[in-house]
């Protein structure tokens, strides 16, 4: 699932989110607006963990990451 499907779906705001996983929210905005953009490694694994594995590290390298 893409992180905007994830924030739209279980309606959580980027801000909040952002604070979960210890990001800034302008660098959740940018990976949710951007599906090019892909975040470090560390960074998806704590997505993953953040959202319940529902936006998995596998999810960044459909997208083209890493």
């Amino acid at each position: 699932m893409s992180l905007d499907d994830y924030l739209r779906s279980t309606r959580r705001t980027p801000a909040e989110f952002a604070l979960q996983v210890g990001v800034s929210r302008s660098h959740i905005q940018k990976l949710r607006r951007d599906p090019q953009r892909t975040p470090s490694l560390k960074i998806a694994a704590r997505i993953s963990l953040a959202s319940g594995g529902m936006v998995g590290v596998n999810d960044w390298l459909a997208a083209g990451g890493f």
